[in-house]
């Protein structure tokens, strides 16, 4: 962090204590080489963002030293890295001086999980606070931004219908169609069971003793009388047969022991 926010973010890669340690001095252009040997001729590395400013430098230095401060915090010791969900990091690696789009997704990915959060305590806020209140009332207020009766009236619309759904929930007529149909989803589960169990079938895809066997790719279902086990395969015998796989088979017409 401290050679990131000195000498990196300048384009300086190369410096009395050594060389940045987290990328190669010199950049592929052949586009066939690993990542960690470069083995054409190749570029020299160059920082993407370069800071010239003198003062968003310095406050980005600033801000790189009180992170190196907290790594205890933030890299594990053993993985030896950081938060990599760069939306989920606003906590960790530098979010202030992220490009706009990343920091936009980071701010909508906190303020879908706040309002998700409020959204989840409207029963209570409804039962405590009145049918009247609603948290977005509550940040249009907070933020000074004025609130429109058509949009009090949808918010009002949207209590009313959520209050009546969970109501109606409450019946007795919706706990008893729940229980039924748990326990029809347990008498499908059972009885899908016991069809597998009576049916006995055997997939197969042939195996290194199958090699006499046609490979058309064909998928075949044998009937097998007395509840012997029916065989699905992919592969069927040369004769056309359905009733065996093999050439070998006494009953195949093309069985040279026959011959």
């Amino acid at each position: 962090m401290r050679a990131l926010g000195a000498y990196h973010v300048r384009n300086i890669h190369e410096c009395e204590g050594g060389q940045c340690g987290f990328h190669q001095m010199k950049v592929c252009t052949c586009k066939e080489c690993n990542d960690d040997e470069v083995e054409c001729e190749g570029t020299v590395y160059k920082t993407k963002n370069v800071v010239t400013c003198d003062f968003h430098w310095i406050a980005y230095q600033i801000e790189c030293e009180r992170r190196a401060e907290d790594a205890d915090k933030i890299i594990h010791p053993e993985m030896g890295r950081g938060h990599l969900n760069l939306c989920e990091a606003h906590f960790t690696v530098l979010p202030q001086f992220r490009s706009k789009d990343q920091s936009l997704c980071r701010l909508h990915y906190m303020t879908s999980t706040n309002c998700g959060l409020c959204q989840g305590n409207m029963t209570w806020c409804y039962e405590v606070r009145g049918p009247q209140y609603h948290w977005v009332i509550d940040l249009y207020a907070r933020l000074n931004i004025p609130v429109v009766p058509c949009v009090l009236e949808a918010l009002q619309r949207a209590v009313e219908k959520r209050r009546a759904a969970l109501e109606k929930q409450k019946t007795e007529a919706s706990k008893h169609n729940r229980i039924n149909m748990k326990v029809a989803r347990v008498e499908d589960q059972v009885a899908r069971k016991n069809w597998g169990k009576r049916q006995a079938v055997q997939h197969t895809y042939g195996g290194d003793d199958d090699e006499e066997s046609g490979d058309d790719g064909s998928t075949v279902g044998v009937e097998v009388p007395n509840g012997d086990v029916t065989i699905i395969s992919g592969r069927k015998c040369k004769c056309g047969s359905t009733e065996h796989r093999r050439t070998s088979h006494r009953a195949c017409p093309l069985n040279k022991k026959k011959s």
